[in-house]
């Protein structure tokens, strides 16, 4: 158990997950690069801490695995920092680590929640994990569609970040990790002949990003559904019907660009 106010504690993790995020812009690389591990490190140890000394602590029969619980959080984190600095730039970058510090400083709390032995947590606390791993997918994908990598290591890349999120989703509610690993390595794989695809056509990266972005919000949400043994017509209707919308409206703003 931590000594001291337990809210304090966690003011300090998310402030010091703050700071090192809103100093990046201020740095150049190498010295940008390593503020960044060690901001990562400090959430992920962070998050540590706050799990093993909640005063509830002590009613685990067996200590959880923390580190499944970084994942979200640190993908959040990372992608919103690569997102910020090398997408939006300039000043507006302060204003992208801003809004990742707070939404992260209120994924580790859910995840604190999440982690918590007694009941079960608040609904809105697994609804949130879930939701960042989606954010985590857009910005990771946009952002590298705007890098300066070569098609290849980017592509790979791509499907590879795409696997990792996916299996973080699918984590939840399954008792097969090898079927998990499995959907999770198709996820990967069709994002990658997806993205091979779109750059056959002319669409702009920013474009070619939220379309992979799409397609692993379709693909990922209806496996995830079928591991949780929910999938019917209308859970498959609702995510067809937001991809469907979501590609109007990127129909539209690309049809006003012209």
């Amino acid at each position: 158990m931590l000594r001291g106010p337990y809210n304090l504690w966690y003011g300090v993790v998310v402030t010091m997950v703050a700071a090192g995020l809103l100093l990046l812009p201020s740095l150049s690389p190498p010295k940008s690069w390593g503020l960044l591990v060690l901001t990562l490190a400090a959430l992920c140890g962070g998050l540590r801490l706050l799990i093993h000394g909640h005063p509830e602590f002590r009613y685990y029969r067996r200590k959880p695995a923390t580190f499944l619980y970084w994942v979200a959080p640190s993908a959040l984190a990372l992608s919103g920092a690569l997102f910020s600095t090398t997408v939006l730039g300039g000043e507006f970058s302060y204003l992208g680590l801003l809004a990742t510090s707070a939404v992260v400083a209120v994924l580790v709390y859910f995840q604190v929640l999440q982690a918590l032995p007694l009941g079960e947590p608040p609904p809105v606390a697994h609804l949130g994990a879930n939701v960042s791993i989606y954010v985590s997918a857009f910005l990771f994908f946009v952002t590298l569609q705007n890098s300066d990598l070569a098609f290849l290591p980017r592509t790979a890349l791509l499907g590879g970040l795409g696997a990792a999120l996916s299996l973080e989703l699918f984590r939840e509610g399954s008792d097969h990790p090898r079927r998990e690993v499995l959907y999770a390595a198709v996820v990967g794989l069709l994002l990658i002949e997806l993205s091979w695809s779109l750059q056959l056509l002319p669409l702009g990266r920013v474009f070619t990003g939220l379309l992979l972005m799409l397609a692993f919000y379709l693909l990922a949400g209806l496996i995830h559904s079928h591991l949780l043994k929910r999938l019917n017509h209308w859970v498959v209707l609702e995510f067809v019907g937001v991809t469907a919308v979501g590609l109007g409206f990127l129909y539209s703003f690309q049809a006003m660009g012209r």
